[in-house]
């Protein structure tokens, strides 16, 4: 009798992760300009609220609503998977590091091993931008000392418009790491995989730049036969300070400052006002609001129109001055004095008349003042003006 042996290949269709080979871009040997940070494992979550973005402000809390059966805010591509949104270094050199909106998730497979995965956000946009450390400054931190600055601030609410994604493809593989696809057990018979990552760790008020830290990333799992993960992060060695293009660390290491301000205020640069005929040899900014002109620094000079800005002599009597509010130099005509205030009436007023008994004796009096009231015995030039104008020179 022949005996015939069917094989049947069955196809099942199982909903959960599948493990993905570690990988990003690995460079142990780089950490050692990142302060040489030591690998730990298995420790808990410890990073605050400061350092995630986007829906995932909640404290940075890692296993909010993670639940095959309760739908939360926090799970990522499966629902008993939890995710965080943070800026993580995708690209990384000895002088600065190119963070991006990542989204980083615990994955697990019930009865198995959790391993660290990586996302875009919501939607595959991402927002990336380079930080370079002092001296350093453009895309890849390659320029010494900027000429340029990017006067734009960072805040972290910038960011406050990013979702946890809920499906996707992986982007391990574009991951910056100094340490990678480290199992451990953390007291249990299966895997926990631990990276260690580059991530943004506080915003500056400023906006200016950012301080980052190496951190340590652990897909914790929990359960057996519904298992659930989660990741959880910690910080690894001392937080450094980067800065934008244009921008330096302070002396006090907690702030970056303008290489030079001048330079960065010509960002902001008031309507009817040309940064390309700002010099810096010959002008000082001038805050307007939230823009900025300029004015003529040496004193005594100043623009010789509204339209032209070429720096003349503007000095002379009492007709002559510069107005604040233009730095535009003002020659009054004759009878009409200088008046800073008198702006509807082009910086000229009226000059005020004074009959040869007030030049002597001064503003409503006569002859019959004290003589050390008269004015004609007064030899300081300012005390002889006030005496004759009534108005103390302190009101001037």
């Amino acid at each position: 009798m022949k005996t015939v042996t069917t094989f049947i290949l069955t196809t099942v269709l199982c909903a959960c992760s599948v493990p993905a080979i570690a990988g990003g871009r690995n460079n142990n040997a780089m950490k050692q300009h990142w302060g040489n940070p030591g690998m730990s494992h298995c420790q808990t979550h410890n990073i605050g609220a400061e350092t995630c973005v986007g829906n995932s402000l909640a404290g940075c809390k890692n296993w909010v609503n993670i639940r095959d059966d309760n739908v939360g805010t926090n799970h990522g591509t499966y629902l008993d998977e939890g995710a965080i949104l943070m800026l993580v270094a995708r690209d990384v050199n000895e002088n600065g590091a190119k963070f991006c909106v990542t989204q980083l998730q615990g994955a697990n497979k019930n009865k198995g091993n959790a391993w660290t995965t990586y996302y875009n956000p919501a939607g595959n946009i991402v927002d990336c931008f380079w930080l370079c450390k002092a001296g350093f400054s453009g895309d890849g931190c390659s320029a010494g000392i900027s000429s340029t600055c990017d006067s734009v601030p960072i805040k972290r609410s910038d960011f406050s418009k990013y979702q946890i994604t809920h499906s996707g493809p992986s982007v391990e593989n574009e991951i910056y790491m100094f340490h990678w696809d480290e199992n451990k057990s953390c007291g249990v018979h299966k895997k926990q995989e631990h990276d260690m990552i580059l991530a943004i760790s506080d915003f500056l008020p400023s906006g200016h730049g950012a301080f980052v830290q190496p951190m340590i990333f652990r897909a914790e799992r929990s359960g057996w036969k519904r298992m659930v993960s989660t990741a959880t992060l910690w910080g690894a060695g001392e937080k450094i300070l980067l800065c934008k293009d244009g921008y330096q660390p302070n002396p006090a290491k907690n702030d970056c400052v303008a290489i030079n301000q001048n330079t960065c205020n010509l960002n902001s640069i008031c309507t009817g006002w040309a940064a390309a005929d700002f010099q810096e040899s010959e002008h000082a900014m001038h805050a307007n609001g939230s823009c900025y002109e300029y004015r003529c620094m040496a004193p005594g000079m100043a623009f010789t129109s509204s339209t032209n800005r070429t720096c003349i002599e503007c000095t002379g009597d009492n007709r002559v001055g510069i107005p604040s509010a233009t730095g535009v130099c003002v020659r009054c005509p004759t009878g009409k004095i200088f008046d800073d205030n008198a702006s509807a009436s082009s910086y000229c007023r009226d000059a005020a008349q004074y009959n040869t008994q007030t030049m002597a004796y001064g503003k409503g009096r006569t002859r019959n003042a004290d003589l050390k009231d008269q004015c004609w015995t007064m030899l300081e030039p300012d005390e002889y003006k006030a005496c004759v104008t009534g108005v103390p020179t302190s009101a001037e």
